[in-house]
């Protein structure tokens, strides 16, 4: 019997194994997780500022409901 495990790595438990690829996945699924929370931050930053941009443009500095819808609109988004 060969004296290497999984990968020609020194032979490791499977519990052992298990748990190193469990924390290989966690890492890369919080990664995504972190990129996701940046681009929906980023996205919601840009539609307050063109909100506010429109509020502004009203003589307003209170934005409103409409404010947002205008902002969807002009960018060609579906609400």
């Amino acid at each position: 019997m060969s004296a290497t495990g999984h990968q020609g790595n020194p032979k490791i438990s499977s519990d052992n194994w298990r748990s190193e690829e469990t924390t290989q996945i966690q890492a890369r699924d919080s990664g995504l997780e972190r990129n996701q929370k940046e681009a929906v931050e980023a996205y919601l930053v840009g539609m307050f500022e063109d909100t506010n941009l429109c509020a502004i443009h009203s003589k307003r500095v209170i934005i409103m409901p409409k404010d947002i819808q205008l902002t969807i609109r002009i960018r060609g988004e579906k609400a």
